[in-house]
């Protein structure tokens, strides 16, 4: 098996126990600029794709506001805290 897997033992209320696979999973959060939402997607789904189950999914969606959290600082999409986006 290509990822390293955890098992559990599962009893359900009225049942026998069950052993669930678990595979230790990767979170990413990126933002990236709307001309470049596909490229970085192809590159994510053919670094992660093995073909077995476990191999995630990903999420896309739109960041309406930014707000930096020390300062109180908002900001839309289209001008980032002074940091012009290309």
């Amino acid at each position: 098996m290509a990822k390293k897997e955890r098992q559990r033992r599962w009893v359900p209320r009225l049942g026998e126990s069950r052993t669930i696979d678990m595979f230790p999973k990767t979170k990413m959060e990126l933002v990236v600029r709307d001309g470049d939402v596909e490229k970085v997607c192809d590159i994510i789904m053919e670094a992660s794709h093995t073909g077995e189950i476990g191999d995630g999914k990903s999420f896309i969606s739109n960041i309406e506001q930014v707000i930096r959290v020390r300062t109180g600082e908002k900001a839309n999409t289209r001008c980032s805290f002074g940091h012009r986006m290309p």
